[in-house]
Formats: C-alpha cells, structure tokens, sequence
C-alpha cells in the first residue's frame, strides 16, 4: 500500500505512515484531519493523471498550483521553508519541499492499472440548495463535486432509485425537472425535492449514492465520456505505446538527456501511423487498460454529518457492504463516536465469526459488512501528530487484535462521567 508523510502543513507538524485498505482519522475540530485528506486525495488523483497521461512530464510549477494548492485551497497551510509532504504509491513517487514538486515513477506508470478517484467533502449538502448547481464558483474541490453529482445522478433515474439504509425513503433522479428527488417508501406517489427535505438527508444523499456509483455501478455498467476523456484517454494510448518501445530512464524529464528527441517524437502523436505492428498492439493493450477503473479511491468528510447516532452506524454498516475489500480503498475523517464505534462492530464480528469460527446472534448488520481488522487502520489525531496513548507517535489507535480500544471519544466521556459523579456525591451529602 501507500506511503504517506507529512511536515508542517496546517495543523500537521509530522505524521510518517503507511496507508491501509481503510483509513479512518479521528479527533476534534480543527486538527488536520481535512489536511490529510487533501494531501492524500491529491496524490491519488495525481497517480491516476500519470496512469491515464502515461507520462509524468506534464508536472510543473503551474500544475501543481491550479490542481493541489489552489484545488484544495490549501495556499494559506504552506510556508515555503518548512512545509513538505512524500508520497510513495503504486507506480509514482510525490516528494513536495519548499515550494516545488518532484514527481518520479516507481513502479511503473505504463503498466498500472487506472483508478476511479472521489474526495467527498463535508460541504456535500450544498447539493440541496436550490441552484446550487449553477453557481459560480472558484476551480476547487468543491465545483468538482458539483460536477460529478451532475454526472453521476443521472444514471439513478426513478426505475433505478436508490434505497438510502434504513431511512424509509430513495433517492431518484427526475430527467423531466432536473431535480434531485426523495421518495418516501409509503407515498411513492409523492416525491419531494431534496432541497425540500431535512438537513441529515441533504448531507448522506450525496455521499450515498456516490459511493453506490464508486463501488457498484462503474463496475457493472459501461460509463459514457466526454469528447475530451475519450481525446485524453487516447493520446494516453499512444504516448504509452511510444514509450513502451523506448527505455525511459526514471527520473524527471529536467534530468533526462532523452527528452529533447521523445518530446519531438510525442509531440507528433496525431500524425503517427498506429495501423501497423507493434504500435498497434500497445495501442489495444494500453487503451484497454487505462479506460476503465479497475479500483476506487474513496475520501470522505464527517459522514456523520447532521445525522442521528442510529443513522450513523447504518451508513457505516452500508458502506462497508458495498466495498470490495479486494479492490477498492476508502478514508475517512470524523469526529464522531458512533462512526468508530460501528467500524469497531464490523471487525470484532469478522473476527469472532470468521477467524474463531463461531456462530453470532442476530445483528444490525449484514456478514458482507464484517471486515479484517488486518485492512483497517484507525488513528487519532493530537497537536499536529498521530498519537495513540502509551504508544509512540504514528501509530493507531488498535490492539493487537486490530480493534479500537483507548480512544478519545472514551476518554471524553469518562471525563464526562467523572464530573457527574463529583456532582452527585455533593447533591448526596
């Protein structure tokens, strides 16, 4: 899996880790959780960039300004001297120092597999204000979300509406207005606009049915592109079929005394023959390979946000249901309790029904839901490092079984339970 390390941007001072199937961040406001998440999301999306470009020489100054500092909105957690981050992943490695990014390949852009890449942010329910759609906003996270709930809510239709977990209502759709539609299970007759609906249900819509379409849908169904995917994913195809005839040392292009003849040859990709052999080949292989995801990267934001405790464990339960534990990756931050506490359900089921080999009583939630703890990494975030307590820095908050144990949320509320205590032994005596 990934490596990531982080120094002195925002609130992180150092984190040094590596990166799980799933990844949950948890502690107060104001803490780094978010920072974490774009610094990951970026590198994500980056790698899938270089796997659809097959090419890493597209990275300059410029670049990583419009798609990581001012993407993320970030300008303001960076001072050049201090602030760095490293990213080792599947096939490219990010090293960012004072103010300048150095990307290399490691194990090889022309042979990964592409990923399908989503940062959902705690800001989702804008979505359910109205015309919110067509504002005009900044080139940021939040107008890509915008742009892909366009993109995505279409396929749900009302005869393929979405059962949102356990709340009695589904989401749909409506080509004829639209508009984002609830429809409560009892008055199907009778949908509302989810701009009319509660503040919980504008906030997990989004995240629910993105997450359905990230895990199921994209896998089950052959997804339209816009003329400029279909170009991107072509000279992709062509620039990985030229260069898989060449031997490319790795190292960037300000290195590499090959790149004055490639770049002449690439930048003749419209006027080469790709009819014949070998090219040709390449070409099918390459094409094949980068135009469908093969994995999701999913991040998401507080998914407790603006719901119930019940509601929270049944989005977690519901997600985890849907991952492929095989193929697909997901983070989390949050600062509620019932989301760890629920994650804590599912791995202590897995390990008592699948690894003790016992039958379970009836629970609230499905066996495809029970997950390894080996997958699962859970940290806690304080003063700007992950700290466990009695651990060393970096390390989760999990026994040795996988489980979450001594957290913050159990440390909050003995503290809690500590001043009840005090108060009712004086209204005693």
């Amino acid at each position: 899996m990934a490596h990531l390390s982080i120094r002195n941007i925002g609130p992180i001072k150092n984190i040094d880790i590596d990166l799980n199937r799933i990844n949950v961040f948890l502690g107060p406001q104001s803490s780094g959780k978010s920072t974490i998440a774009k610094i990951l999301s970026f590198c994500q999306w980056l790698q899938k960039d270089a796997v659809i470009r097959q090419s890493i020489w597209h990275i300059n100054e410029d670049f990583v300004n419009q798609y990581f500092v001012e993407y993320h909105n970030i300008s303001s957690y960076l001072t050049k001297e201090l602030s760095e981050f490293h990213y080792t992943g599947r096939c490219i490695n990010i090293d960012y120092a004072k103010g300048k990014m150095t990307v290399t390949e490691s194990g090889g852009v022309r042979d990964a597999a592409v990923s399908k890449n989503a940062y959902i942010p705690s800001e989702r329910n804008i979505i359910g204000i109205p015309q919110s759609l067509s504002m005009d906003l900044p080139t940021n996270y939040l107008r890509s979300f915008l742009s892909d709930w366009m993109s995505i809510r279409d396929k749900f239709t009302r005869k393929d509406s979405v059962k949102l977990m356990g709340l009695n209502v589904s989401y749909f759709y409506n080509e004829a207005g639209a508009d984002d539609m609830i429809m409560i299970d009892n008055q199907p007759e009778h949908p509302i606009p989810l701009s009319q609906a509660s503040s919980g249900l504008q906030a997990t819509t989004p995240l629910y049915v993105y997450f359905k379409y990230l895990t199921e849908w994209i896998y089950s169904h052959e997804e339209n592109r816009s003329p400029q995917r279909l170009k991107q994913i072509r000279e992709g195809s062509a620039r990985g079929a030229i260069l898989a005839e060449i031997p490319v040392p790795v190292k960037t292009p300000q290195d590499n005394e090959q790149v004055e003849s490639l770049a002449k040859r690439l930048s003749a990709l419209s006027h080469l023959d790709f009819s014949k052999e070998p090219l040709l080949q390449h070409l099918r292989d390459i094409e094949k390979r980068i135009s469908r995801p093969s994995f999701s990267n999913i991040i998401i934001e507080e998914p407790e946000q603006n719901l119930f405790p019940e509601t929270q464990a049944s989005l977690v339960y519901s997600m985890l249901e849907m991952m492929n534990f095989e193929r697909d990756n997901l983070t989390i931050t949050t600062h509620s309790p019932f989301i760890v506490y629920a994650l804590n359900n599912c791995m202590m089921a897995y390990l008592t029904g699948i690894k003790k080999q016992k039958e379970l009583p009836r629970l609230k939630f499905s066996k495809a839901s029970w997950v390894d703890p080996s997958i699962v990494s859970v940290w806690e975030l304080r003063d700007g490092q992950l700290k466990a307590p009695d651990k060393e820095v970096n390390q989760t908050i999990q026994d040795s079984d996988g489980l979450i144990r001594n957290n913050y949320f159990d440390r909050v509320m003995k503290s809690l339970m500590v001043d009840f205590k005090n108060i009712l032994s004086v209204d005693k005596s």
